[in-house]
């Protein structure tokens, strides 16, 4: 087990530093931010922009330049061609926190694409071009149309979209386009209104952000942990054979649960381990190669669990080791084996022994040699004053051959007859064989005498 304890701490410590090599960036000395703004415009990480071509409220929208192109939420997609050209028509919501404002919107499609969101998903994607406005100045820009109700902002602003007209100021908002008064203090209104409702919808199963990947992994764990407690409380409140057989229990639904929070926090975590996924696998295969003997012993103490060619106390015979067993589980099994010059000798054999080499249980075969069984004996005569002698007779019969003091038991039968229950043990005898020899041999003393 140190072995594979090292072997899985030096894989561990490759992801570890291999991870580290790839992410270590150069980084750059401080920039004056404000000088290079002089000579060149400046965007905060959020705007208030204005899309004449659709409609005059402003729209605000985030600053994104990990993004390429700039997305625009739009609902109730609808393609039709117009002049052989194709064309969409969407409704837009500018306010998050409402749906009174609608426009519907008729655009022309130059592009179809094949986007990447931000929590890794593909998805094809209508592109349009319309003019945009910021602080006064206008450019065209393209924008593709997604469903974007999950997301904090109505629009997107891709880097495409002002790539050599503006800077990037993120620790700023509102820088070019100016705030609203209501604003200048606080968070956006729609924004601050709809806190509790964006709490709820980290819990969606389809929000694949940090936040609700560490919201879903506390609750599937706070789910365990709550079910481990109450399976505590009825196992015990529950009666069994040995405190043995109740540790056994718990340690098994212990691991049950860690294999189910396992499982789950794995498919939650999916997407954050891709990165690694291939390191992983190489570390999963090599601690199967190192650990193939006791995953073989652990499918022999399966066999042996399913099977059961011995139990506690037995002794068996397995190569040239003879001795009682004394312990079983699923890795190995300890034998009591008795030594030439006396001594007893506690041996430790893997289960995978099993799986390839014949057992000899002798105890089962001693015990076949000595078994005892119980006769049932079921004689039934009219009623009369013989019935003592009856009786005699079979005592007689019962001890001389099998040297067994039998027990008698009588019950009344309609109309007027008795039956006799003749009880006692026999060793290695067929029990319809002794019958017929105690019947033949009552009828020939009865009769004869």
């Amino acid at each position: 087990m140190e072995r594979i304890f090292r072997f899985t701490l030096y894989i561990f410590l490759m992801v570890f530093f291999t991870e580290k090599t790839y992410a270590t960036k150069l980084i750059p000395s401080k920039t004056n931010l404000e000088s290079i703004a002089s000579k060149q415009c400046c965007l905060g990480w959020r705007e208030w922009v204005k899309l004449p071509e659709f409609f005059n409220e402003r729209l605000m929208v985030k600053v994104d330049s990990g993004a390429k192109t700039s997305s625009l939420h739009a609902e109730n997609l609808h393609y039709f061609e117009k002049e052989n050209e194709e064309w969409v028509k969407f409704d837009v919501y500018p306010k998050r926190s409402s749906k009174k404002t609608k426009y519907t919107i008729e655009a022309k499609i130059i592009e179809t694409k094949n986007i990447r969101s931000s929590n890794g998903k593909m998805s094809i994607r209508p592109v349009i071009k319309t003019p945009i406005s910021i602080g006064g100045i206008e450019w065209n820009i393209e924008i593709n149309l997604v469903d974007r109700s999950m997301m904090g902002y109505r629009m997107l602003l891709g880097r495409t979209a002002f790539e050599k007209k503006f800077l990037i100021d993120s620790g700023k908002s509102f820088i070019f386009s100016g705030k609203l008064k209501k604003e200048s203090k606080t968070a956006p209104t729609h924004l601050k209104s709809n806190y509790y409702k964006n709490l709820l919808k980290i819990i969606n199963v389809k929000d694949d952000s940090i936040s609700g990947n560490s919201l879903k992994s506390f609750l599937v764990l706070f789910l365990l942990f709550i079910i481990r407690i109450y399976s505590n409380l009825i196992l015990n409140k529950k009666e069994f054979r040995s405190d043995l057989e109740k540790l056994r229990t718990k340690t098994l639904i212990k691991r049950a649960l860690l294999l189910i929070g396992f499982t789950f926090l794995l498919f939650i975590w999916i997407n954050e381990f891709r990165a690694i996924s291939i390191y992983l696998m190489a570390m999963s295969v090599a601690v199967v190669l190192t650990m193939r003997e006791a995953i073989k012993s652990f499918h022999g103490g399966m066999h042996l669990l399913s099977s059961r060619p011995f139990k506690m106390g037995d002794f068996i015979q397995i190569k040239n080791h003879i001795g009682e067993v004394v312990q079983t589980d699923f890795m190995s099994t300890k034998i009591l084996e008795n030594s030439s010059l006396g001594d007893a000798n506690l041996i430790t054999l893997p289960n995978s022994l099993f799986l390839s080499t014949p057992i000899i249980n002798k105890t089962t075969s001693a015990k076949m040699k000595t078994s005892e069984q119980k006769v049932n004996f079921i004689y039934t005569f009219k009623e009369d004053k013989n019935w003592k002698k009856k009786e005699d007779i079979f005592r007689v019969v019962i001890a001389s051959l099998y040297n067994n003091e039998p027990d008698f038991i009588y019950s009344l039968l309609p109309p007027d007859k008795i039956q006799l229950s003749i009880k006692f043990k026999i060793m290695n005898k067929n029990v319809e064989e002794v019958k017929s020899k105690i019947l033949r041999e009552f009828l020939q003393k009865y009769y004869g005498e």
